[in-house]
């Protein structure tokens, strides 16, 4: 097991001299080895180690003795400990809000510690367990490569290692751990897996742990080497050209994903292959005009030759009137009256357009027909010029209108 963690450690540079690494001890096998592992190297590497365990007060008595267990395992190996207890109530969802807690108490972990690194215990069949959930829901090449290795401050120097390894170190070390009997249940889909998919894997193939690893990392490999390339293509402008569609689809999706990812500073934008499969089409098709709503954060909108990417927002569009030279931003679209006044407002039962070029039509009609969605309808800016609807945002000017009267650009900011 030294070996394989050392390799891992080194291969990922997980580890710089004067570091200091939070490790979380559950009790269990893979992160009490994960303990003793760090303490051997920690001359080697120069780093200083400590320890942190969460007690969810999900298993009543077994739980408090994992905390136990923890602090005479700490004690012994004179690891200093931050330890909490929580609870976390309700039936349902508890794996997601216990994950969430778990990984709040890290960062508390960290601050307590003034540490650098977080060290999570997830071992090879962990890894493989993951990639086997990931491709019965659907995902792509980033989803099959299973957990980083390294992600943020959190470090997995286990993740490369089986089970078998560890088991003997302990042995060998004459270490004992605790179990979690929750481990046993089938309820969860991860021990499902581990119980009844993993043992047939391994009848198909004894070696199937350490070959479905190195597939892992190989597949981590080439991932890395395509993102590395969609890089290329990114820049900080709020638009895109649509040559970009020439790219072959692996790498223009990954174009695309990082692009919404960077632009939406609020968090990570979730694109799912339904609409990366839309906004390619948006970027390849024959049309010059058109959008898609990609959540209540995010429109993609192609106007000639750019696809921009437009800051979108759920607060209802109020009616504002704007007097030449004034400017304002309405769901996305930057609006500048250039003479006289103009009234910026919401559609309205009965609202009519005749875009050029077009016949006259429902302005409810043309905003169904391009698959806005209902919630979001209200939003699109419509301007109106003394009592004559003169455009509407994202589609056009009407014909015959007073189009001297307003410019209307893309909100790039």
């Amino acid at each position: 097991m030294r070996d394989s963690v050392l390799q891992t450690i080194t291969e990922y540079n997980m580890l710089v001299r004067g570091d200091r690494i939070v490790c979380a001890v559950s009790g269990g096998a893979d992160s009490v080895a994960m303990l003793y592992a760090l303490c051997i190297f920690a001359e080697r590497f120069g780093i200083e180690v400590f320890a942190c365990h969460l007690n969810h007060g999900l298993r009543g008595e077994e739980s408090d003795r994992d905390e136990a267990f923890v602090r005479d395992l700490c004690e012994k190996m004179n690891v200093p400990l931050y330890a909490e207890k929580i609870e976390i109530k309700g039936e349902t969802g508890i794996e997601e809000r216990a994950r969430e807690a778990r990984y709040a108490f890290f960062d508390r972990a960290v601050r307590y510690f003034d540490a650098d690194k977080i060290a999570t215990a997830h071992n090879a069949e962990d890894n493989i367990e993951t990639v086997i959930f990931r491709i019965v829901r659907g995902s792509g090449l980033d989803g099959i490569c299973g957990i980083p290795p390294v992600r943020g401050n959190i470090i997995r120097p286990l993740l490369f290692t089986s089970k078998e390894k560890i088991l003997s170190f302990l042995r060998d070390a004459g270490q004992d751990w605790v179990e979690d009997s929750s481990n046993h249940d089938d309820k969860f889909t991860r021990n499902l897996i581990r119980h009844k998919v993993l043992p047939v894997l391994n009848e198909i193939n004894s070696e199937a742990v350490s070959n479905a690893t190195r597939t892992i990392r190989n597949l981590s490999a080439d991932s890395e080497y395509l993102n590395s390339e969609a890089e290329k293509y990114l820049d900080d402008k709020p638009f895109m050209n649509v040559s970009v569609g020439r790219l072959p689809n692996a790498l223009l999706s990954r174009v695309i994903r990082l692009k919404c990812e960077n632009f939406v500073k609020n968090g990570k934008q979730v694109l799912d292959f339904s609409a990366i499969c839309d906004i390619i089409s948006l970027i390849r098709g024959e049309k010059t005009r058109g959008g898609i709503t990609i959540s209540k954060d995010l429109r993609i909108v192609r106007e000639e030759d750019k696809i921009y990417f437009v800051k979108t927002g759920t607060k209802p569009l109020k009616s504002r009137v704007l007097k030449a030279g004034e400017s304002r931003v309405f769901f996305g679209y930057k609006i500048t009256c250039t003479a006289g006044e103009i009234l910026v407002r919401a559609r309205r039962d009965g609202d009519k357009i005749k875009l050029e070029g077009r016949r006259t039509r429902l302005i409810k009609k043309i905003l169904c027909d391009a698959k806005i969605p209902q919630h979001m309808r209200d939003l699109i800016p419509i301007i109106e010029k003394d009592g004559e609807i003169v455009a509407l945002c994202g589609f056009g000017y009407a014909e015959g209108g007073d189009k001297g009267c307003v410019k209307i650009e893309i909100n790039s900011r």
